[in-house]
C-alpha cells in the first residue's frame, strides 16, 4: 500500500496518482537516509508527517463510527471507551503496545461519535512491523480521502 515517490517521500498513492505532484496531506512522511533500490523503510530511516497524522485522525473520528465492526464492538460495550488498534499488531485481543493504539472514542449508551475521538500521541505511522493498518475497509476509504485530497486544488499554489 505504500510507494516511495521521488525516492524522498512515503504515500500510500500510486505513482498514477502522484502524477501531478502531491499534496502535503497525503505525504505520510520522508526518507531521512539514502536507501538501497529494494531495500525497505524501516523507522530510522523514516520521519512521519504531522500533516498526514492530522488528516489520518480525522479520518479515523469521521469514518470509524460507521464501520460495522466498530458499531457491534462499540454496541455491546454500552459505556466507556472503544480504543482503535493498529492491525500491524500481533495480538490485538492481548497486549497492545502503547504505538499500536490509534486512539480512542467514548461509548455513551452503546453508541458512539466523531466527537468523542482521541489520537493517541503515541501511534508510530511505522514500526518494525510496517506502516499502519486500519483494517480492509478503512484502508481503501482512505485511499479514496486521500485521492480526493490529492486532487483537490491547493491555495496559493501549493501542492
Amino acid at each position: 500500500m505504500f510507494e516511495t515517490l521521488a525516492g524522498h517521500f512515503v504515500s500510500p498513492l500510486s505513482l498514477d496518482d502522484a502524477a501531478h505532484g502531491l499534496s502535503r496531506e497525503v505525504i505520510v512522511g520522508s526518507i531521512t537516509a539514502p536507501l538501497e533500490r529494494g531495500s525497505p523503510i524501516t523507522p530510522d530511516v523514516f520521519a512521519a508527517n504531522s500533516v498526514f497524522r492530522a488528516v489520518l485522525h480525522a479520518f479515523i473520528a469521521a469514518e470509524a463510527p460507521a464501520d460495522p465492526g466498530l458499531a457491534a464492538a462499540v454496541a455491546e460495550q454500552h459505556s466507556g471507551y472503544f480504543y482503535i488498534i493498529d492491525q500491524r499488531t500481533p495480538d490485538p485481543y492481548g497486549d497492545v503496545p502503547p504505538w499500536d493504539v490509534l486512539g480512542r472514542f467514548e461509548v455513551r449508551d452503546g453508541s458512539t461519535d466523531s466527537s468523542t475521538y482521541e489520537a493517541n500521541p503515541n501511534h508510530h505511522l511505522l514500526t518494525d512491523r510496517g506502516f499502519f493498518d486500519l483494517g480492509a475497509r478503512l484502508n481503501l476509504a482512505l485511499l479514496d480521502h486521500l485521492r480526493a485530497l490529492n486532487a483537490a486544488p491547493r491555495q496559493h499554489g501549493l501542492r
